[in-house]
């Protein structure tokens, strides 16, 4: 799968409280930079994290190089 066709099944709102990605799934998850990492939790629609963390790692630079690393990790 290319990066572009991975990126499709994601969508990415801007919070108060981070990013909210929504995946195919329909699965809600939040993204908060810290430093130079990134973490991932799941979410409600609100935006507001759970305590599930479910994907840690090196900041991206574009949408696109997150997506592909969820889709790795497993997230939809």
């Amino acid at each position: 799968m290319t990066a572009a066709a991975i990126a499709a099944d994601f969508t990415a709102t801007h919070t108060d409280n981070g990013i909210l990605i929504t995946g195919r799934s329909g699965r809600h998850y939040l993204a908060r930079t810290i430093g130079g990492l990134v973490e991932v939790y799941r979410a409600n629609r609100r935006g507001e994290a759970r305590n599930r963390r479910v994907y840690t790692g090196p900041a991206p630079t574009r949408w696109a190089e997150l997506f592909t690393a969820l889709a790795k990790a497993g997230v939809r």
